[in-house]
């Protein structure tokens, strides 16, 4: 699943309403706090609204507890009477996501199909592309923040809207749109012709081509059996023309993630009430459970990424918030991972790659531990050299051509350290002295330079590799969500900033990057393998780039609030406009 596409009106400096369009590679351009994170924020904000229900958080979790001063730093002027909205559209790429239609599976089974009261469609596998909008309003009664409306498209179609009273008292399911698709049962067909047959009640005039009688106002025939309001599928019939029902949700009109939707709703028969309350749920809450998922596997990489010192102690369960000053990277690398690691030393090592003259290797410690009892009767030498395993230098031995027993006077010779570990380790632990022995052999994964054919602490390479470092790890890691990042290029070489382009293009498949950034270079490297690709001289190993693996945004400021505009990109690998002034022109000013 993927997010294809971003719209935001009243949040911060987006004032007027502006679509951010997403590629596998979105890049976003633009002067110096023009708004580019709050792009970044605008979605962490909705994820947490929907995890935690907070409408009016001081701080974000997943931008590492970053302070943002709740719902009135984010309304754009600071004006509580106004309402942010947020729309986000993602496309389900085939997955069938979250879905909610097990007991209805097993009322079939167990009634069978034609004993249903009704059937609906298999809606989590029909449906494909998602748009979610979001209007956070601020509630004078309570005092804080709360989602007013939610309003639902699917595959496209407009499908129906959540709302709630700034009470917080009573969210609703406020309207639905009978006709979607997504909504019309199974039976559908044989529904209407039927109910024609029957002609005791009217059916809307939208069916009357489909059932052949052309031209509406065309005849009797139209007349008798259709008008502008009448019956729109089943459903509609069942539930009376209906479309008002209270339902649980959180934050106000949000229907809770993860759980079969309740509302209000009671019909006489309880099958069809369960039926209809999974059927919403499809609906209603898969919707907002696969965008959820899609935000919480999401991470975003801060501008300033921290550099661990030696005495580091990685975290065995880095959260979604470390990945914003970096630390998470480290962590997701403290144990082994063959494939992953592997992947990350091509990127770190290959000439045709990043080539930084660092990679990943694994340090194995093997440890052994012997315990030896302490004691002033020693019986033979083994005994003598137990201790002297366990006191060291502490401990003088000697040796003589006699017994001392019988000759006090004879010569001893002392024996050196290094002489009787020689003795003990060809020896053995014979003695019984040793009381328990163990070996313990540890791996850690570490930093090898290259260049001096040495290990490396994180904090012994240079700032540029290690402000980089986290972005090549989430790119190897099993991420399922964006992976956003400000400003990858700093402090790094431009012959690095041009890989970063193909860090970028050759590992978005299976992932999705949002990027801000000031890179001439970062950009051109892209532009450069998609005119590649299109003349067919794309170097062999690179996976083709094309126009719409692509997305670049520039943000640029007016009097009414953040303009947000596309740049379209030719086959060719070349702009169809011109970059607005001033952003990349700065080298052919001081060249020419």
């Amino acid at each position: 699943m993927r997010i294809t596409r971003l719209s935001l009106t009243n949040f911060r400096s987006f004032k007027d309403t502006q679509t951010i369009d997403f590629a596998p590679v979105t890049l976003l351009f633009g002067p110096n706090s023009v708004g580019k994170s709050t792009v970044l924020m605008a979605l962490f904000y909705l994820q947490q609204i929907l995890d935690k229900g907070q409408c009016n958080p001081m701080r974000l979790e997943a931008l590492g507890n970053k302070y943002i001063g709740g719902f009135k730093n984010l309304v754009n002027g600071r004006d509580l009477t106004k309402s942010i909205t947020i729309r986000v559209d993602y496309d389900k790429q085939g997955a069938i996501g979250s879905t909610y239609g097990k007991t209805t599976s097993a009322i079939a089974e167990s009634r069978g199909l034609m004993e249903l009261p009704i059937m609906m469609q298999d809606q989590a596998l029909l449906t494909e592309k998602v748009g979610l909008e979001f209007v956070i309003s601020w509630s004078k009664p309570k005092n804080t923040a709360f989602v007013e409306k939610v309003r639902f498209w699917l595959n496209e179609l407009y499908l129906g809207e959540t709302s709630c009273d700034e009470g917080l008292k009573n969210p609703l399911i406020s309207h639905i749109d009978f006709s979607n698709p997504l909504l019309l049962p199974s039976m559908h067909d044989e529904w209407l012709f039927e109910k024609y047959e029957v002609g005791s009640e009217h059916l809307s005039s939208r069916w009357a081509d489909s059932m052949g009688f052309g031209e509406r106002g065309f005849g009797q025939d139209f007349t008798d059996h259709f008008s502008d309001d009448g019956l729109v599928s089943q459903l509609d019939e069942i539930l009376g023309r209906e479309i008002t029902y209270g339902l649980e949700g959180i934050a106000g009109a949000v229907p809770k993630p993860g759980q079969v939707l309740e509302t209000s709703m009671s019909l006489d028969d309880a099958f069809t009430t369960m039926i209809l309350h999974e059927a919403f749920s499809e609906v209603f809450v898969s919707p907002i459970d696969n965008l959820l998922k899609i935000l919480n596997g999401s991470i975003c990489i801060g501008p300033l990424r921290c550099i661990p010192d030696a005495n580091y102690q990685p975290n065995q369960y880095p959260a979604q918030a470390d990945w914003y000053d970096g630390t998470a990277a480290w962590d997701e690398i403290s144990s082994p991972d063959l494939l992953r690691d592997t992947s990350i030393n091509k990127w770190l090592k290959d000439e045709d790659k990043l080539n930084i003259g660092y990679r990943i290797v694994y340090m194995v410690e093997e440890t052994e531990a012997r315990f030896v009892q302490p004691t002033l009767s020693i019986e033979k030498p083994d005994d003598a050299l137990a201790l002297h395993d366990a006191l060291g230098e502490q401990l003088k031995l000697s040796v003589s051509k006699e017994q001392l027993k019988k000759n006090k006077s004879v010569k001893e010779i002392a024996l050196s350290n290094e002489d009787l570990e020689e003795i003990r380790k060809d020896k053995g632990p014979n003695s019984l002295l040793y009381i328990s022995q163990n070996s313990n052999k540890v791996t850690k994964v570490t930093l090898w330079d290259a260049h001096n054919n040495i290990p490396v602490t994180s904090s012994e390479v240079g700032v540029g590799i290690s402000q980089l470092f986290p972005l090549v790890v989430a790119s190897q890691a099993n991420k399922k969500g964006i992976i956003a990042c400000e400003q990858p290029e700093l402090h790094v070489h431009p012959r690095i900033q041009v890989a970063i382009g193909d860090l970028l293009t050759q590992t978005c498949n299976n992932k999705q990057y949002l990027i801000e950034t000031h890179s001439e270079h970062l950009v051109l490297r892209v532009l450069r393998r998609i005119r590649e690709t299109s003349s067919g001289t794309l170097a062999d190993g690179f996976t083709a780039v094309n126009a719409d693996n692509l997305s670049v945004i520039y943000l640029d400021s007016s009097d009414n609030g953040v303009i947000a505009q596309k740049f379209e990109i030719e086959p060719d690998g070349d702009f169809s406009n011109d970059w607005p002034h001033g952003f990349f022109e700065e080298r052919d000013e001081e060249l020419f």
